[in-house]
């Protein structure tokens, strides 16, 4: 269904979405001064294509055109219907944990797909990054790697030193035992 408003419906809905917006586009490009171009191209793009705005869904709306803005491609169908969207800093696989299992008991979060460092992933996707270890847990599991192979270095390090020596020791027994 399309739609078309006056310039005042207009500008109240830019007064109403502002700040989720430059929400949007500041997590989308990091750099304050880009996040506030963004959000201006995003209401200028929105102002163009006013008739497409589906009534009742113009935040998702508006966060589909701040990602084509961004130069993000494949976000449209996940922004369309009832939507959340949630933003990280920092490890995002601890987020996709946390969210899968809030899912699990709340069956009316569905996740239909996420954007992490540059891709896009569908529904199956996101609940796979959940699956991953995070971070952290990567992290402790290569240290703890780490430890053992160098345990095991260390140890034929000294195997090594202590073989040639019983060697040694038994060879000079065995002369001192036929002389």
């Amino acid at each position: 269904m399309s739609r078309s408003l006056t310039t005042l419906e207009f500008s109240a809905m830019v007064q109403q979405y502002q700040s989720l917006v430059y929400t949007v586009c500041h997590q989308l490009v990091p750099d304050v001064g880009d996040a506030q171009d963004l959000t201006q191209e995003t209401f200028l793009a929105a102002w163009r294509a006013i008739d497409r705005c589906p009534p009742g869904f113009e935040k998702q709306w508006l966060a589909r055109i701040a990602a084509k803005e961004a130069g993000i491609e494949g976000l449209d169908d996940l922004l369309k219907g009832p939507t959340a969207i949630t933003f990280v800093k920092g490890d995002f696989i601890e987020a996709a944990k946390t969210l899968r299992d809030f899912a699990k008991t709340n069956k009316a979060l569905v996740i239909s797909g996420g954007y992490a460092d540059g891709t896009v992933y569908d529904g199956e996707g996101a609940t796979k990054l959940a699956d991953m270890m995070s971070r952290p847990q990567l992290l402790s599991k290569f240290a703890g790697d780490l430890k053992a192979t160098t345990a095991k270095a260390a140890y034929l390090f000294v195997a090594v030193p202590t073989k040639a020596v019983r060697t040694i020791d038994a060879l000079r027994e065995k002369q001192e035992k036929a002389a």
